[in-house]
């Protein structure tokens, strides 16, 4: 039963930034990526921050 892995690649993508320079410089530099989310507080949520990556 021997199975293979292959690993093609390796990347980030967090509040901080989708790359590994922008979470670096981010993480240097003291940023957060916590923000107040409307979407959360449209939706009557109790917690209006987040951490959401910029995927669009």
């Amino acid at each position: 039963m021997d199975k293979r892995v292959v690993i093609t690649g390796l990347g980030i993508v967090s509040c901080l930034g989708n790359d590994a320079v922008s979470v670096t410089e981010s993480l240097y530099e003291g940023r957060s990526g916590i923000s107040t989310r409307q979407e959360q507080i449209d939706i009557g949520m109790r917690s209006h921050v987040a951490g959401a990556p910029d995927i669009d």
